[in-house]
């Protein structure tokens, strides 16, 4: 193997920030604040506007059109999902939390968006063939998630796709939070430019408070 891409698998892997739980029982207990705070503030939610941006980037693209089909891995509550569906064939949002898929499937019902659907499942523990999502899917969309970790994990997240597959990763914090350091981002940009990808970033800067946090969008397509 290239010793290059080594490097950047092994700094991914083994970065200093704390990692999120993964557990269907602690992904229920965040699913439940983070949809009070839907519930309670609408599109001043936390993450919503960000969505947004991202999601008009990704049309800016050409992507999410009436011909693509579309999967969300770790969807959450499917904000992403539910505004990839308005305008994609179909949009698929997978989630380890069944309190997360069942509050998208309402909202879908809500806004009359038939063209959605739900899987309650670990993404890690899924066999892609056997479930038939290989190669099923124009886009194949992760943001900030446990299922896309890592450089293993993110190859199998490949294996789903036939066009296109899009990242989203915290990149920078005005405070200093370790979270936001960046190293998920450039690892990943650097494993695709190593494998003969031709990755594009995209960021966006959101304001909470008195700080400020940047998230990366990594878009590539997976035929090279």
């Amino acid at each position: 193997m290239n010793p290059d891409i080594q490097y950047f698998a092994y700094l991914w892997q083994n970065r200093r920030a704390p990692s999120v739980g993964h557990s269907a029982e602690l992904w229920d207990k965040r699913a439940a604040e983070w949809i009070a705070d839907l519930e309670a503030n609408g599109e001043d939610a936390k993450g919503v506007a960000r969505e947004r941006a991202i999601s008009a980037f990704l049309r800016s693209k050409g992507l999410l059109t009436a011909e693509q089909r579309v999967i969300d891995i770790g969807c959450g509550p499917a904000t992403f999902t539910l505004d990839f569906a308005a305008t994609c064939k179909e949009a698929i949002g997978l989630d380890y939390s069944r309190t997360f898929t069942e509050y998208g499937a309402a909202q879908a019902a809500k806004l009359g968006r038939t063209n959605v659907s739900f899987i309650t499942a670990d993404f890690e523990a899924i066999d892609v063939k056997a479930e038939e999502l290989e190669h099923a899917f124009d886009l194949v969309f992760t943001s900030i998630t446990p299922a896309a970790s890592n450089w293993d994990k993110m190859q199998k997240v490949m294996t789903l796709s036939r066009s296109y597959v899009c990242n989203v990763a915290a990149v920078a914090s005005s405070d200093g939070n370790p979270r936001f350091s960046g190293t998920g981002f450039y690892s990943l940009w650097n494993l695709l430019w190593l494998s003969g990808y031709l990755p594009e970033t995209f960021y966006y800067t959101e304001h909470k408070g008195r700080g400020s946090y940047t998230y990366g969008v990594i878009l590539w397509s997976v035929n090279r």
